[in-house]
Formats: C-alpha cells, structure tokens, sequence
C-alpha cells in the first residue's frame, strides 16, 4: 500500500531523509509524531506527491513517484485522508460545509 524505498530527500543540502525504507501494508494503522522539524511534514509530502524524492522512490498503491504524471496527482490524492495542521477549510464554508464539499468532489453520497 506504501512504500519507502532507499529515499533521500534534503533542503539546501541539509538532510532530512537518507535511505529512508518503510513499508505500511493494507489494513495497517500507523501514527507519525515527533519533535518539530524532523521531518515529519516532509514525509507526508512525499506520500502525497507534492514533493519528489531527490533519491529512491515512493509508491502509493499504484503510483510511484519516479512515474507518476501530474495529471494523475487528483487521482492519488482522491484515495488519501490527511488532516493537515492547519485544517486548510475553506473560509467562505462552516465546518459542516466544508465536509459536504470534500464528499461532492470525491463523488461520496
């Protein structure tokens, strides 16, 4: 379901992620904590393809990030459920709102 394999990843030459393997199969449940700006922000990005490792690759059910298309992004993200930090809701909906709008656009009755 997903999988790290020998990942590296850095900002300006400053390391985050070196060699990096991890794998989560079907039906796993797994939490991600750590202190700030260890990297945890960074591997999310990476499972959902914002960033690209510099190194390895990231496969997320079908798609690998060494071949994904940019027009296949919506496609894999539609199959992922992150809550970020920030909640990114729409200011202009409530809360229950912003729910609906999520379960339109993914087709959700």
């Amino acid at each position: 379901m997903l999988t790290f394999t020998n990942v590296e990843f850095k900002y300006s030459n400053q390391p985050v992620f070196n060699n990096l393997n991890l794998q989560l199969n079907g039906g796993e449940f797994a939490f991600l904590i750590g202190k700030s700006g260890v990297g945890k922000s960074t591997l999310l990005q990476l499972v959902y393809m914002d960033i690209l490792p510099q190194a390895g690759y990231v496969q997320v059910a079908e798609f690998s990030s060494d071949t994904i298309k940019r027009k296949q992004l919506p496609k894999l993200r539609k199959n992922l459920g992150i809550v970020f930090q920030d909640f990114k809701l729409l200011e202009d909906r409530n809360v229950y709102n912003n729910l609906a709008f999520v379960l339109h656009v993914t087709g959700t009755p």
